[in-house]
């Protein structure tokens, strides 16, 4: 693996943007839900083996629930089973020790294996990118679609499968949930919270590793909420004695649920039974546009660290967000233009010219990015050898309802007069055009997004759209052209 973070900005962002817009498909959910129930009665198991090496649990448990479906009598590496080494990819481990081999022991080696244990990255695009790495970036390389391995049973995904190495077949359709999928609604239901985890120690598939604890000390597990500071008050010891205590925890300000600590040889136990800290009271604020989250926690005076740990889910527009209950609500923020960022919809299309690079392909299963515009459109179809039809509309539906606004479900460029018009342009705002002569043939044109003025050419102004020059770029368009410019709505 080498690298210890995704250091890829564009990836980064393709990551975090596919994640907030994330929305399980609804005759999923109940499935998904019991995929996650079962993930959470094996808790205790999977802190065991990722506790060691400084890996979120849940990471194991999402990986292992796609191998096998979470069986513990099969190696993580793979899904092969225990009573020999591993046979497929990757072959022969573990290469220690003797079959039958024990759950925990494979899955260490295999985390091991994979170097999760020097991986220090686990926000939302680092642990998909991880994730993603693990299971092969042949769906990215190759056929340039999204992962089922991450996004299965949710909208950025419609079919399309590697049924064994190396075999690719382009209708079949992934009965797995995506690892995101579930990660996703781990968060929604509040079952787990982002939080950094310690730099592990060095491990070796032959040594059990465990923390030192001197024979005159105490131990305490970290539960949820924990600080090292709240520890020391509560055990009645000074912040510095705790972290002499403790030097293999590299960072004080980082600890996780489930680590074993060392409490110093004076520390005095709380007597009785001591409740959980008290969680901050909370209300709903909805998110406006233009907000961030540094704008919103100075309005509710609180730090951003407190209200990313309230809200682990991406901040986007119509959001709800959790915020400190106050006597009175702080005023209204007025309603912004968009000034100094482009808008969501603009930085998904964006995405798709500069990262996806879409275009039109011959052949089937090579334009699946372009099947996925339709999918968000009444142009169900699917995509046969050459053509796939007409698809600027479908790309605009796409970029639009993904970001949280209404689309048309229309592949008809037209349907978009129906929108809330403006007077003059605004960057991102759509744009809807004569096809050819200007007032001739009112039920055809195209559509596509406004990217500013024409360098040189006030008669002119640059638009980037879906299907212009059979694929997602930025073209120079007369203004004589232009029906009319338009804002989506909040969905």
């Amino acid at each position: 693996m080498g690298a210890s973070r995704l250091e890829d900005q564009t990836l980064k962002e393709e990551y975090q943007s596919l994640f907030s817009t994330c929305r399980i498909n609804r005759h999923r959910l109940a499935e998904v839900d019991r995929i996650i129930d079962r993930l959470m009665a094996h808790e205790t198991e999977y802190h065991k083996v990722a506790d060691p090496l400084g890996i979120p649990w849940y990471m194991v448990a999402l990986i292992h629930q796609m191998e096998r479906g979470g069986s513990f009598e099969h190696h993580l590496h793979n899904g092969d089973p225990l009573d020999a080494r591993t046979v497929n990819r990757p072959a022969g481990r573990p290469k220690k020790g003797r079959p039958p081999f024990d759950w925990d022991f494979s899955a260490r080696d295999a985390l091991y294996y994979m170097e999760w244990d020097r991986w220090r990255d686990w926000t939302i695009p680092g642990m998909l990118y991880l994730l993603e790495k693990y299971n092969g970036m042949g769906y990215r390389k190759t056929f340039h679609t999204n992962s089922p391995y991450l996004w299965s049973f949710c909208q950025h995904y419609l079919k399309g499968k590697y049924t064994s190495d190396g075999h690719y077949d382009p209708d079949k359709e992934s009965k797995q949930a995506g690892t995101a999928v579930l990660l996703h609604r781990l968060l929604e239901r509040g079952l787990i919270k982002l939080t950094e985890v310690a730099a592990a120690p060095p491990w070796s598939p032959e040594i059990p590793v465990a923390p030192p604890v001197a024979s005159n000390s105490q131990t305490y597990a970290v539960n949820r909420g924990d600080t090292l500071w709240a520890i020391a008050q509560r055990f009645q010891v000074s912040l510095a004695a705790l972290i002499k205590s403790n030097p293999r925890i590299e960072n004080p300000n980082i600890i996780y649920p489930g680590q074993v600590i060392n409490l110093p040889p004076n520390s005095v136990p709380p007597s009785g039974v001591e409740p959980p800290p008290p969680e901050m009271a909370t209300v709903d604020y909805s998110v406006l546009p233009g907000d961030t989250l540094e704008s919103i926690a100075r309005r509710y005076a609180i730090s951003l660290d407190e209200l990313v740990r309230l809200n682990p889910l991406l901040l986007q527009s119509g959001q709800i967000l959790q915020v400190p209950r106050v006597t009175a609500p702080p005023d209204p923020a007025p309603l912004p233009v968009w000034e100094g960022e482009d808008p969501p919809w603009l930085k998904l299309a964006i995405l798709e010219k500069d990262y996806y690079k879409v275009a039109e392909l011959p052949g089937p299963a090579k334009n699946n990015r372009i099947l996925m515009y339709h999918a968000s459109t009444d142009q169900k179809i699917t995509v046969e050898e050459g053509d796939p039809g007409a698809w600027c509309s479908s790309f605009v539906n796409w970029c639009v309802t993904q970001a949280g606004y209404e689309g048309t479900d229309s592949a008809a460029s037209v349907s978009w007069l129906k929108g809330e018009k403006l007077e003059k342009p605004l960057r991102g705002c759509i744009v809807v055009l004569w096809r050819k002569q200007v007032g001739k043939d009112p039920s055809r044109g195209h559509v596509g997004f406004y990217w500013g003025e024409a360098p040189g050419n006030p008669a002119s102004f640059l638009l980037l759209g879906g299907n212009q020059s059979d694929r997602v770029s930025i073209d120079s368009r007369k203004k004589t052209q232009v029906r009319a410019y338009l804002w989506p709505r909040k969905a």
